[in-house]
């Protein structure tokens, strides 16, 4: 029996969902390739974009289910990671270019004090490499042929944010935002 053979059945499936865990590198509609390329479904989505440097859940809707990608990334998220202070990148994260530097010293009160601007409803400029649409297209293709575009802030809430100074210049943080919200 082939793999094709195997799969078949799963096209006919009224709908369900897989929870996978992206790894790092893998763009979300990657990930998607891959099961469409194991299991064969009749539609496939997802839930919300991961950048590809993130790693994280991924909710992968089949068939019918697809219907309910709105309301599966509706919810609170919550994301955690590291922050390196005194580096500031072209993306904003780890996979942009390196345009400055600066030597950083804070302390855990230092960041306590920032911490409480960043609560509650608050305005974000998505990052210009983010998957964000102008005029139809994701800003990060616009971004990666050159051309000039303005990304207008947008209303996003952070439900909790902790931050836990590791270093001189290295914040753990972890938050719980709305979708939409951007970390970097």
């Amino acid at each position: 029996m082939s793999r094709e053979d195997s799969f078949a059945s799963a096209a006919n499936l009224p709908g369900g969902y897989i929870i996978l865990d992206k790894s790092t590198g893998m763009s979300s509609a990657s990930a998607l390739n891959k099961v469409k390329y194991i299991i064969y479904p009749n539609k496939i989505g997802h839930s919300g974009t991961l950048d590809p440097a993130a790693t994280g859940l991924l909710i992968v809707l089949l068939n019918g289910a697809t219907r309910l990608a709105s309301i599966a990334g509706d919810g609170f998220k919550i994301y955690q990671g590291d922050i390196k202070l005194g580096v500031r990148t072209s993306s904003d994260d780890l996979d942009g270019e390196i345009l400055n530097t600066s030597e950083v010293h804070v302390s855990q009160e230092d960041i306590n004090r920032v911490r409480e601007s960043f609560l509650g409803e608050i305005s974000q400029v998505p990052p210009r490499v983010s998957a964000v649409k102008i005029g139809g297209q994701r800003a990060y293709n616009l971004e990666r042929k050159g051309h000039e575009f303005e990304i207008k802030p947008r209303v996003v809430t952070i439900r909790s944010l902790t931050l836990t100074l590791l270093s001189a210049d290295t914040v753990q943080y972890e938050v719980e935002c709305s979708p939409g919200t951007y970390v970097r």
